[in-house]
């Protein structure tokens, strides 16, 4: 069962129709689902959508900011823990989600998506990152990556950790069943 989720969404205050039709899609069936969403505190943006819907549906809304930080902050979370810098703001997402989730727009390239997996907690987890691939946002960047750019950002590990839907639902329901992938263990018989 999926409790707590970081969702990364764009910040930009001019977020079009269909990315703030998604996010509150995604935010009222968090509220439908109990779980909590974990993200940067914003008003703006996708995400700021998402977190209102997600409110609104009875999410808890847990924000990490870092101090300092000039975007307007969410004044009704359930939660605002507030960190010195960028790396501390990772480690702490890291810590307290079981899984990612990216709405379209969150990241321009697909190295950003696959950096998130450096920032888990220590020891390092295998968080599934889910990917709403609304309007074929994260195909089409599937598609423009070469191979090399993929194998350089993305270990052979990471590549079953991710989880690609068009659908919220459909995404969130799988990111819930996540189970990680076994990975090859060489083992060496002593002769």
């Amino acid at each position: 069962m999926l409790k707590r989720l970081a969702v990364f969404g764009n910040r930009n205050e001019l977020a079009g129709p269909d990315e703030l039709a998604a996010a509150h899609r995604l935010g009222r069936l968090l509220g439908e689902q109990n779980v909590t969403l974990v993200y940067d505190a914003t008003t703006l943006g996708s995400l700021g959508a998402l977190a209102e819907a997600a409110g609104r549906a009875g999410s808890r809304l847990i924000g990490v900011s870092v101090i300092g930080t000039t975007d307007p902050l969410r004044e009704d979370l359930t939660e605002h823990r507030r960190v010195e810098d960028q790396r501390a703001w990772r480690t702490e997402i890291g810590s307290l989600v079981e899984a990612w989730l990216a709405l379209p727009g969150a990241f321009g390239a697909l190295e950003g998506a696959f950096d998130l997996w450096s920032w888990a907690a220590s020891p390092p987890r295998e968080q599934p990152l889910g990917l709403l691939d609304q309007a074929d946002y994260y195909s089409s960047l599937l598609k423009t990556a070469s191979d090399p750019a993929v194998d350089r950002f993305v270990l052979e590990s990471q590549r079953g950790r991710l989880v690609v839907a068009k659908d919220a639902a459909e995404l969130l329901r799988r990111l819930a069943e996540y189970r990680p992938p076994e990975t090859r263990r060489d083992t060496f018989d002593d002769d």
